[in-house]
C-alpha cells in the first residue's frame, strides 16, 4: 500500500471511473491510496486532506475504492483509517448501479463493519440501455414524445455552442431556484480538457434550442446525464423527454450499457416531481450514499 500524488500514481490495470482519475479537472488537489500490482495499480482511492476532515469524493460526484475486489477494498479502507487516524473521514460512493448488486452490498457492509455510518443517502435513477426506449416509458411520456416529433423537434449531438448551453443552464436553474454548481469558465473548459469525456446533447425546433444536457462518459459503459436545462417557453413540447430518448439511443449506438439520470434528492430530501419524471422515463432506483467515521 502506498500514498501517491498525481505525478507518481501508477498506471491502473483496471478501467477507472472518470471521477477517480488523475486527469479529472479537480484532481490537482488529490492524493491516492494505491494497492500496487508490480509497477501498476490494482486498485486505488482518491483522498483530499483538509483541516478536520479527509474526503474521498471531493469536488467530484463520488470517490471511494475503485478497481480490485473485496480484498483490495479492505486494504484501501483500512489504510484510509490508519493513515488519517484522528480525523473525520468521509467517503462518497458511486450509485450502486455502477457495480453488480453483490459488489455494491459487499462494499456497503464493509464500510459499516469498519465503523462508518451513512450520513446521506441520495436516490439515484438510471436505465439499462438493452431494451427499446419506448418500452421503458409511462404512457404519458410516450404521448409527449409523439407530440414533439410531430412538431419537428430534433435531437442533436455537439451542435450547439457551449456558451449558449451554459446560458440556458443558468436561466433554467435560476427559474427553478437551484444553485449554479459550476462557473462559466470551468464549464467552457470541459470539452477542451477532456473532449472524449464530455459531449453536449441538445434538442431543437428550427433555430431554437429547447433543451441541453452534458453527457459525461464516466466509464466506457456508463454515461451520466449532467446539468440538464430546458427553455420554459417550450415545455408543452416536453423537450427533456426527447433529449433523454436521444441520449439513450446514442448510448445504444456507442455500446454504453447504463444511462445515469442522476439523483432525485438533495441531501436525501426527495424532489417528488423530479423523481416522478425519472420513473416515468424508465428510471430504476439505486442508492448513492455518503459515509462518515468520526
Amino acid at each position: 500500500m502506498s500514498l501517491a500524488d498525481k505525478n507518481s500514481l501508477f498506471k491502473p490495470v483496471f478501467e477507472p471511473f472518470w471521477f477517480t482519475q488523475p486527469d479529472y479537472p479537480q484532481a490537482w488537489r488529490w492524493r491516492w491510496l494505491v494497492v500496487p500490482q508490480g509497477a501498476h495499480a490494482k486498485a486505488w482511492m482518491p483522498v483530499v486532506e483538509q483541516e478536520h476532515v479527509v474526503q474521498s469524493g471531493f469536488q467530484a460526484p463520488f470517490g471511494g475504492p475503485d478497481g480490485g475486489g473485496l480484498k483490495e477494498w479492505i486494504e484501501l479502507v483500512s489504510s484510509f483509517l490508519d493513515t488519517f487516524s484522528g480525523k473525520r473521514l468521509q467517503i462518497t460512493l458511486p450509485p450502486e448501479c455502477y457495480r453488480s448488486a453483490e459488489e455494491a452490498d459487499l462494499m456497503h457492509q464493509l464500510l459499516l463493519r469498519l465503523g462508518f455510518q451513512v450520513s446521506v443517502e441520495e436516490q439515484n435513477y438510471h436505465v439499462s440501455t438493452l431494451a427499446p426506449f419506448d418500452s421503458l416509458l409511462h404512457d404519458s411520456e410516450i404521448r409527449r414524445l409523439r407530440k414533439a416529433r410531430l412538431y419537428g423537434v430534433q435531437f442533436k449531438v455537439n451542435e450547439v455552442s457551449w456558451e449558449k448551453a451554459f446560458d440556458l443552464i443558468v436561466q433554467c436553474r435560476q427559474r427553478k431556484g437551484f444553485p449554479i454548481s459550476m462557473a462559466r469558465e470551468a464549464f467552457l473548459s470541459l470539452p477542451i480538457l477532456a473532449p472524449q469525456r464530455y459531449t453536449l446533447f441538445s434538442v431543437h425546433l428550427m433555430e431554437e434550442v429547447l433543451a441541453v444536457a452534458v453527457g459525461v462518459r464516466v466509464r466506457s459503459d456508463i454515461l451520466y446525464f449532467f446539468l440538464p436545462a430546458d427553455d420554459h417557453r417550450y415545455l408543452n413540447l416536453s423537450p427533456m423527454a426527447l433529449l433523454k430518448e436521444g441520449m439513450y439511443l446514442y448510448c445504444q449506438e456507442q455500446s454504453i450499457g447504463i444511462l445515469d439520470y442522476g439523483i432525485g434528492t438533495v441531501g436525501g430530501v426527495p424532489n417528488e416531481g423530479l423523481i416522478r419524471f425519472k420513473k416515468n422515463m424508465g428510471g430504476s432506483h439505486s442508492p448513492k450514499r455518503t459515509y462518515i467515521k468520526v
